[in-house]
């Protein structure tokens, strides 16, 4: 994967599991995009010793991105992604570190002395990024339809039903609690869900070109395709400027919740989107590698995503008939139990009385 000269186009990277017949593209000297494993730079010197700012514990390696420039200075140009793997760090922009590493055209591949050390154990799967590129022109007509559904004759999609089905396995867990509240609770939170627009946006865009990982859009006026409303950014006045040289960072690229399906590492995450915003300029490295930024805007709440994943392959079994089934059974519930309840009052004042008739 090559992202070159790629202004205002929008680049969609696929993993594709790395086998013999292109193991030989993961050299250093091929410059790859890839995910899991080690990162592969000519020098990987650079990458020894990154720690979390949180816990301190080493990081571990997620993806790189090769994405040169048009300028000399960044002919060879990739950016890398680390994160976190500890479980009070995980889902926290803090716990991932971005690395800006460039090149000219005529550089010296130094002599690696030794392996690469101090990282976090590495994902166990390994992939290499292959890219499309497609018209931005399509992204902008679904908006116009989520924005304006009575111009579409079918509003739902495939994705948007998944995330009903979802949502409905929440309520399944629901069945064992007593308090008549909680289905308000659950109702609040489907509506919120699934008539956000920019949940619609996103499911949208995946169904045209499903289980792609990575969305590049390298441009001034580029955004990132959020997971849903909640907890994205409006702007770029919260991302701080770039370290060396003071310019604003722009978004450049987005890792995908689909990532979430390609790692068995990853059961218990909750990542939404991955968005990183990088040197406006991609200024010059004079003195090693720069640092960028990741902002992670969650799936959803934490309790709230775990139920959905863990009952989401019960749903069918457990209740076929879906919500108003589980609604029927835990009122059936109820009504039993307030039943048994009242059986149990009247035999107690029953007891009572007899006891009182036999004190006089």
């Amino acid at each position: 994967m090559c992202i070159r000269d790629s202004m205002g186009d929008i680049t969609l990277g696929y993993f594709e599991q790395v086998g013999k017949e292109n193991a030989v593209d993961l050299l250093p000297e091929n410059f790859p995009s890839k995910a899991g494993g080690l990162p592969v730079w000519v020098d990987n010197s650079c990458f020894e010793g990154l720690k979390c700012s949180k816990c301190q514990k080493p990081l571990r390696f997620l993806l790189q991105i090769y994405c040169p420039t048009a300028d000399d200075y960044a002919f060879h140009r990739t950016l890398f992604v680390f994160y976190c793997s500890e479980k009070l760090c995980k889902n926290q922009s803090s716990s991932f570190v971005v690395i800006r590493l460039q090149l000219s055209e005529n550089f010296e591949i130094p002599k690696l002395e030794k392996a690469l050390e101090g990282l976090d154990r590495p994902l166990k799967d390994e992939f290499i990024i292959e890219t499309e590129t497609t018209d931005p022109s399509e992204a902008k007509h679904i908006w116009d339809l989520v924005q304006n559904p009575d111009d579409e004759e079918n509003e739902k999609d495939e994705n948007y039903e998944k995330e009903n089905k979802k949502l409905k396995a929440y309520e399944a867990e629901k069945d064992g609690e007593e308090d008549e509240d909680d289905w308000d609770d659950v109702d609040a939170y489907r509506n919120e869900v699934l008539d956000d627009k920019e949940f619609q946006f996103y499911t949208r865009i995946l169904k045209i070109s499903p289980n792609h990982v990575v969305r590049y859009v390298r441009d001034a006026n580029s955004f990132p395709l959020w997971y849903h409303t909640k907890g994205k950014l409006n702007d770029n006045k919260s991302i701080p400027k770039c370290e060396l040289c003071g310019s604003t960072r722009h978004f450049e690229f987005q890792i995908n919740s689909t990532i979430l399906n390609q790692f068995d590492e990853f059961g218990d995450y909750d990542w939404g989107v991955i968005a990183i915003y990088t040197c406006s300029r991609s200024c010059n490295l004079t003195a090693g590698p720069a640092r960028e930024y990741a902002f992670v805007q969650l799936a959803g709440d934490e309790k709230e995503i775990d139920a959905l994943e863990k009952l989401m392959s019960e749903l069918a079994m457990k209740n076929p008939g879906g919500l108003e089934e589980v609604k029927e059974s835990k009122s059936k519930k109820k009504r039993k139990k307030k039943a048994k309840n009242n059986v149990i009052k009247e035999e107690d004042e029953e007891e009572k009385k007899e006891d009182e008739d036999n004190w006089e």
